[in-house]
């Protein structure tokens, strides 16, 4: 459409240029005077109209860029839900901070803590399964959503987005843990290879990246959806007759622990 259009501004600008050189040479005057203010009133009509067009189409995109706001805010809380849950499984006791704001979730101990989480135990959902199982489908469900997200609408993302999201979907974390669930065996008390670092409790760099992934689409989309419809993390999510318990998923540690 914006092709066509800009063709037509060249050829009415080009016939209009004409008839008002052939006005001031006095050939045919009075024809070309009509002529030249017809092309101008034309001229006028396309550009209001190419203004609404563009307008229309900047109002579409916007209300594209909404609706995939929405599309985000679901997987995006779940996970949410996944490292609050291992959060709330690895430490011993309720934690200082205020998560009124849930951002605050992935500061201060919270690598400390889920360095500590046993993925053989049991984890918070039903059917009943291990935390290795859990984590290994939740994180393949989120990354499955997001590239159906990019998929359908790579075409009216902001770049910032869309970053986003591919650092999500490609982070290297995602593949580690695939891999060492294909060959994962249950054995009391271990915890992903790559959630550690050199077989030490201390979080592996890999892990920490894709959180701070996370992180940051966590942090974008809070900026931009309502205020209803961000995560909040109530008193309840907190009690242990809401799984998880507190502490109940941790390694099971004669000394160590923090």
């Amino acid at each position: 459409m914006q092709k066509y259009l800009r063709i037509s501004y060249s050829i009415l600008v080009f016939l209009c240029f004409i008839s008002f050189t052939l006005y001031i040479l006095n050939i045919c005057s009075d024809l070309f005077l009509n002529l030249g203010t017809e092309i101008i009133g034309i001229l006028l009509t396309i550009f209001l109209i190419d203004r609404i067009i563009k307008k229309n189409e900047e109002n579409e995109r916007k209300n594209l860029q909404k609706v995939v706001q929405r599309l985000l805010i679901s997987p995006v809380n779940r996970h949410y839900d996944l490292w609050f849950n291992i959060y709330k499984a690895t430490i011993l006791e309720l934690p200082a901070k205020d998560l009124t704001d849930p951002r605050e979730l992935f500061n201060g101990d919270f690598y400390s803590k889920i360095a500590f989480l046993d993925i053989t135990k049991n984890s918070p959902v039903y059917p009943e399964r291990d935390w290795a199982k859990y984590i290994y489908q939740e994180l393949n469900v989120f990354k499955e959503k997001l590239e159906r997200i990019i998929i359908k609408y790579s075409f009216i993302l902001e770049s910032e987005l869309l970053d986003l999201l591919e650092n999500i979907v490609s982070n290297h974390f995602v593949h580690h843990i695939q891999l060492e669930y294909q060959s994962y065996k249950p054995e009391k008390g271990v915890t992903w290879f790559i959630w550690q670092s050199e077989g030490n409790l201390i979080i592996n760099p890999v892990l920490e990246d894709y959180i701070n992934a996370y992180y940051k689409l966590l942090d974008y989309l809070w900026n931009k959806i309502p205020e209803d419809k961000k995560k909040k993390i109530t008193d309840q999510d907190w009690r242990d007759d809401v799984a998880p318990a507190i502490g109940s998923g941790r390694i099971d540690l004669a000394k160590g622990e923090n």
